[in-house]
């Protein structure tokens, strides 16, 4: 990918020919995030995932946690088994404690993740115990 001006990226945008990948460098943050605004704008412009895209929320957040036990109570009273997956230990505790059926707790990637750093952390103390 050539590297663009400003101007051209405007050009290039109001043309609409959107890249699959900008990475944006500077040192000025203002100009850096005001290409992120027109990459954006131009990108969502003529699509409905706008909202979905700029919308950020935390589940471990009060509202998004009152509908996740929410769901599993409507799930339970419909005569279903209700399941959640969480990667976090106090978060499955809870998941437990509003009797969801079955808890699944962590994900292949993240267990290997975790593995592959637990075994480089090893690697790295006995290397270093060698030198």
């Amino acid at each position: 990918m050539k590297s663009l001006s400003r101007a051209e990226l405007e050009r290039a945008l109001s043309d609409g020919k959107i890249q699959p990948l900008y990475l944006l460098l500077g040192p000025e943050r203002y100009l850096r995030d005001a290409a992120a605004r027109a990459i954006t704008n131009a990108a969502l412009a003529t699509t409905l995932l706008r909202e979905f895209n700029e919308t950020s929320f935390s589940f471990f957040s009060d509202d998004v946690q009152s509908a996740i036990a929410a769901a599993g109570a409507r799930i339970r009273a419909a005569g279903k088994a209700s399941g959640i997956l969480t990667s976090a230990v106090d978060a499955a505790a809870r998941y437990l404690e509003l009797d969801f059926t079955f808890v699944a707790v962590g994900s292949d990637a993240g267990v290997l993740a975790r593995g592959a750093s637990a075994l480089a952390a090893e690697c790295k103390a006995k290397a270093a115990s060698l030198a």
